[in-house]
């Protein structure tokens, strides 16, 4: 993933063309940092944009008023406008009580961690699936209780399953 990053980095220099010509083994990590695209500043900024959704869907559960889109910087409101395709399909604001953000932990296996919602679902649901990679699916949900955690990442790893696979087993 770093690697990819780097690339990234490297690739938009290219495009630019800012200095890419006088590049050396000793400046290109200079040049970087000027145009803010070292893997810091791209894990930094992706951590903004995970840390603005988020506090987007804990207003939703205190307040239950969808999130306007309109109000996140821009390169942020396709996750918020994900988010509210997500929770228009469920039909959660009718739900009387929700578990957010609960924390569980196992001391036999040393660990810890807080899921963002849990939801159980009385009924099929057809639910939108918005990612970078994948554009906009249909997923159908059967009845039943789900563990949820926000993800705004490119794609779907195996690290988010068990991540939630522990969550359960906590």
């Amino acid at each position: 993933r770093l690697n990819r990053i780097g690339r990234q980095g490297g690739t938009a220099i290219v495009e630019t063309g800012d200095g890419w010509f006088d590049a050396t083994q000793d400046n290109v990590t200079e040049l970087l940092k000027q145009h803010k695209l070292t893997v810091n500043h791209t894990l930094s900024k992706a951590g903004d944009r995970g840390t603005s959704v988020h506090s987007a869907l804990e207003a939703w559960g205190e307040t239950r008023v969808i999130p306007d889109p309109e109000f996140y910087p821009e390169e942020e409101r396709g996750y918020v406008v994900g988010l509210v395709k997500f929770l228009n399909d469920l039909n959660l604001s009718t739900r009387p009580k929700l578990e957010m953000e609960t924390m569980v932990g196992s001391a036999e296996h040393g660990f810890a961690g807080r899921y963002d919602l849990a939801v159980t679902l009385n009924e099929c649901a057809f639910v939108t699936n918005v990612t970078p990679v994948r554009g906009e699916t249909r997923e159908n949900f059967p009845k039943g209780r789900y563990l949820l955690d926000l993800k705004t990442s490119a794609g779907v790893y195996d690290s988010h399953m068990i991540q939630l696979e522990a969550y359960e087993a906590a």
